[in-house]
């Protein structure tokens, strides 16, 4: 009776403490960070995307983008086209491509991009697109271009280190 007390009272403390599991499961989901291009791209009406690996056009996994193949995406009469060529493949105010992978990417006028990509309409005449990437990737994009190495010893064996650990 004693031991059984004592099994009782412990489930119930655990219980208590632990996370419910939805809360688990989103400690455990990695972030994710949205970044608008901009810098790179400027305004521009229409952007070129090859696409090396697959992606899945507009959340469809139905409707696969090819790898290896070049399209473009076009600000048109308030709307966006995707183009092969000269043939549309889809019209919308926003386009979005999902990679089928993770190891799959997008070019972007010349410009390498991992994650998913939104295409939006910005100021009614620009193709904008918003990169969603994990944000672990996104530091180890980044960090090699704002880290010199005219800086402490230190930090620099740091970011060696981070990157021959991932």
């Amino acid at each position: 009776m004693r031991k059984l007390f004592h099994f009782l009272i412990t489930t119930i403390v655990f219980l208590s403490i632990a996370p419910p599991y939805k809360e688990a499961a989103a400690i455990a989901a990695e972030p994710n960070i949205q970044v608008k291009l901009v810098n790179f791209l400027g305004n521009q009406s229409s952007v070129s995307l090859k696409i090396k690996g697959s992606y899945y056009l507009n959340g469809n996994s139905s409707n696969l983008l090819s790898a290896n193949k070049s399209y473009s995406v076009k600000v048109e009469n308030g709307a966006l086209g995707l183009y092969d060529g000269d043939t549309i493949l889809a019209s919308r105010v926003d386009l979005s491509i999902k990679p089928v992978h993770h190891i799959d990417h997008a070019i972007i006028n010349n410009r390498e991009y991992t994650g998913s990509i939104r295409f939006t309409i910005e100021n009614n005449r620009y193709v904008r697109p918003i990169n969603t990437i994990n944000l672990e990737d996104y530091v180890k994009g980044v960090v090699p271009f704002e880290m010199y190495g005219f800086w402490p010893i230190e930090a620099l064996k740091l970011m060696q280190e981070f990157y021959t650990r991932t």
